[in-house]
């Protein structure tokens, strides 16, 4: 069925193929634009993230730094559960332009949206891979160990956002902002719950979590792709 709907989307491309612009060169000459380099341009979109973002990431470090020196291994998932909300403002910036509406305006700027997405999102999950290695280097190493319990952070961060690209692919409007805000929570509440049915923090466990990281990460990646390959084919539609 997906093939066929590929092939189907394909076809119609083909048969609505648009005529390469004649004199386009020629016509944008008329008009001053001064050079951008890309340090510049990623300043840019830097500044163009909102302020509370880069706070409310902030604040969920120190809460986690302050949480993770009064915790044990027994209560260790309370980290793990904290995390998916870090994620929360990495999913509302990949839906911002959906929310409010603004993404065929954004379709005609001088950059594609899929280059400011991918700058915007770049400098944001760059801050976010700063704060949970800080997060994991400031709580006690008595508390974890070894590199292999750094997956107690990352597991629920890339599974939130994983699920939240997925999900961000199939709704438009106001549902992209539920969405931004239920996964980090089903994601919290889904490690709090599977903590009192299993010892996931013993060491039992290394290797599902070990398993999990690999897969959660493949997920990443694949619904990423996704994603921006997404903003292409709203282009041409």
């Amino acid at each position: 069925m997906r093939w066929k709907k590929k092939q189907i989307k394909q076809e119609f491309i083909k048969l609505y193929e648009a005529p390469e612009p004649l004199g386009k060169q020629e016509f944008l000459k008329q008009f001053d634009t001064c050079y951008l380099s890309m340090g510049q341009f990623m300043w840019q979109q830097l500044l163009y993230i909102k302020k509370w973002m880069w706070l409310f990431s902030a604040g969920i470090f120190f809460l986690g730094t302050m949480l993770g020196r009064n915790l044990d291994r027994e209560t260790v998932w309370v980290i793990s559960a904290l995390i998916p909300f870090l994620a929360l403002t990495f999913l509302t910036e990949s839906g911002r332009s959906k929310i409010y509406g603004m993404e065929e305006l954004e379709y005609a700027t001088r950059f594609s949206l899929k280059s400011l997405m991918l700058a915007r999102l770049g400098v944001l999950g760059l801050f976010h891979g700063v704060i949970l290695l800080l997060l994991f280097l400031c709580i006690p190493q008595g508390f974890f160990p070894g590199p292999k319990d750094l997956m107690y952070v990352l597991v629920p961060y890339f599974l939130t956002v994983s699920l939240g690209l997925s999900l961000l692919r199939r709704f438009r409007g106001r549902e992209v902002l539920y969405i931004s805000l239920g996964v980090p929570a089903f994601v919290s509440l889904l490690v709090a719950v599977a903590n009192q049915m299993y010892p996931l923090y013993s060491r039992s466990m290394v290797k599902f979590w070990g398993l999990a990281g690999l897969f959660v990460m493949i997920f990443t990646v694949k619904e990423t792709i996704l994603f921006f390959r997404q903003t292409e084919e709203f282009v041409w539609n």
